[in-house]
């Protein structure tokens, strides 16, 4: 890959900002010829990444949600089971989110009806009244429980209460502890964080991220063995596309 880099540098330091360009400078003693190239790499390897996280994600949210139905019941979010409400308010955040957005989408009479019901608070209340109103199922919440909420589930607190109970089942293998996975799951949480704000995921942590991957994806099932099986090989061309992104990268480097 080679970049037209037609910024002069204080173009550069406008549009990149000098303090992101240093940083890149510290950490790679690297000419300023070739800084922007880097910023680019690192661009396409932060995508490479990018997708293969929220790929993951997809993948090991809808098992989690089947497994914590069978072993839980349907209702579970409902929290009748004493044992589960510590992710209250999380799922409650979550409920308002969603109930947030189809609000945002409605016609603005649909809106005007809405907040008329409420007509005896003031205005500002009126609104977030109309908002908690808005009748919203399981589907609509589930999209906003964020990757943190579901690598939390793992966490050693909720060992007793969670995955001996059942959640265990979701990496099925006897041979794989809550600790190696809760550990794995904090890689990718980290690594999903950094591009989020638009941070580098530089070579150390995306080995660490390629290692973790690998490990949850192999191990990643629910029921039928197959399921496991087929879940690495679907998603295999996304680690090995950035694999090819972190070697293409390398060779730069040197």
């Amino acid at each position: 890959m080679s970049i037209d880099n037609s910024f002069s540098n204080i173009e550069a330091e406008r549009v990149f900002s000098l303090e992101r360009l240093e940083h890149l400078r510290r950490i790679y003693d690297i000419n300023d010829e070739k800084l922007l190239e880097l910023h680019a790499r690192l661009g396409l390897l932060n995508g490479s990444i990018y997708a293969s996280v929220s790929l993951f994600e997809v993948h090991f949210r809808n098992i989690i949600i089947e497994c914590m139905d069978q072993n839980f019941g349907a209702d579970w979010m409902s929290f009748d089971d004493p044992k589960l409400n510590v992710f209250r308010g999380v799922v409650g955040g979550a409920k308002v989110g969603a109930q947030s957005n189809i609000y945002s989408k409605m016609q603005y009479l649909q809106r005007k009806a809405l907040k008329s019901r409420f007509n005896n608070l003031a205005e500002n209340k009126r609104k977030e009244k109309a908002i908690r109103s808005v009748p919203v199922t399981r589907n609509d919440i589930i999209p906003y429980l964020y990757f943190s909420f579901w690598r939390k589930l793992f966490t050693k607190p909720y060992e007793h209460d969670l995955w001996r109970r059942g959640l265990r089942k979701v990496f099925p293998s006897t041979e794989v502890s809550r600790g190696s996975v809760s550990e794995k799951l904090e890689i990718c949480h980290k690594v999903r964080n950094r591009i989020s704000h638009n941070e580098f995921v530089h070579p150390e942590l995306c080995r660490e991220y390629i290692r973790s991957i690998e490990f949850l994806t192999t191990q990643l099932g629910y029921g039928d063995q197959s399921i496991n099986e087929k879940i690495s090989i679907f998603h295999k061309p996304y680690i090995t596309n950035i694999q090819n992104e972190l070697e293409s990268l390398q060779e730069f480097l040197s």
